[in-house]
């Protein structure tokens, strides 16, 4: 039950802080008679360093990573997560992700795994596309921070929800906004969203924030939707309406580090396309 004025959700640090999760992601998508369908499964340890003026230190390292689709570019996929295996990441003072501090690392690593790659998908022109499109953030200034602002995975650790104060006249609620990239083809989807504080228990510091979102129909490129998807489907009189919700839960432990969380994002046109995006993070059982 929440009766004060006002909460803020802070990290307690007294000393580094190690927590393992297991992240779930299942993504499905239609597209008139095309059917996409594939699941990730991820297992990490996400270790909280230090605080700094900006804000905090973590250090997050991958420790397995598994997926259902073994077709098309997603071992691919699998193979350039290599540059991800440990991330140190400076974030501001709400947990929203500013810099990666061991980059000069990740361009060291894509030397030495170079060669084996370029061999692997020498013959894959597609594959190679995807490698120079991807290898291209580590050398602009801002763009792999800006990739994992907008992960599944990376916001669902880190979503910058600290040093928020919910008040109980706004009945503990904070308007926001979400992007999700490349929603459809390179087209983002924009989602105004409202988290509230859903509860706090004063006793343990154990809380949950949850999140609700809906399409910004106003700032949608609805003349882009509608000119890719017209172009995919050569239908030129097609209904391109989207709509569609967000949904984000998070528990924080008594350390307001994560303790399991939810994100939802699913929209359609009726009759042409539907998307669902699921990802969980959960406690990983050692």
């Amino acid at each position: 039950m929440l009766i004060e004025k006002e909460y803020m959700v802070d990290v307690k640090l007294n000393k580094p802080l190690t927590r393992s999760y297991r992240v779930s992601q299942e993504t499905t998508y239609t597209l008139e008679s095309f059917t996409y369908h594939n699941q990730i499964e991820t297992d990490l340890l996400m270790t909280l360093d230090r605080k700094t003026e900006s804000g905090h230190v973590f250090t997050i390292q991958l420790l397995r990573q598994w997926q259902l689709k073994k077709d098309g570019t997603e071992p691919l996929e699998l193979d350039m997560a290599q540059l991800r295996k440990k991330l140190i990441i400076e974030t501001d003072k709400s947990g929203s992700i500013l810099h990666v501090l061991n980059l000069s690392e990740i361009k060291k690593l894509w030397i030495e795994i170079k060669p084996s790659i370029a061999e692997k998908y020498d013959k894959d022109l597609q594959s190679k596309a995807i490698i120079n499109s991807a290898i291209a953030f580590l050398y602009t200034d801002g763009e792999l921070e800006r990739i994992l602002r907008t992960s599944y995975l990376y916001h669902g650790l880190l979503p910058g929800l600290y040093a928020e104060n919910f008040k109980k006249e706004s009945d503990y609620a904070i308007d926001g906004y979400r992007n999700i990239t490349n929603a459809i083809g390179a087209i983002a989807l924009p989602f105004k969203t409202v988290a509230k504080l859903a509860d706090y228990d004063a006793q343990t510091g154990n809380c949950t924030i949850k999140i609700e979102g809906e399409i910004d129909q106003e700032n949608l490129d609805k003349d882009g939707v509608a000119k890719l998807l017209r172009k995919m489907t050569d239908v030129y009189n097609l209904n391109t309406r989207l709509d569609g919700f967000h949904l984000e839960s998070y528990s924080f432990d008594p350390d307001h580090l994560i303790s399991e969380s939810s994100q939802l994002t699913q929209y359609a046109i009726e009759g042409t396309l539907m998307y669902r995006t699921v990802c969980t993070i959960l406690p990983l059982n050692n």
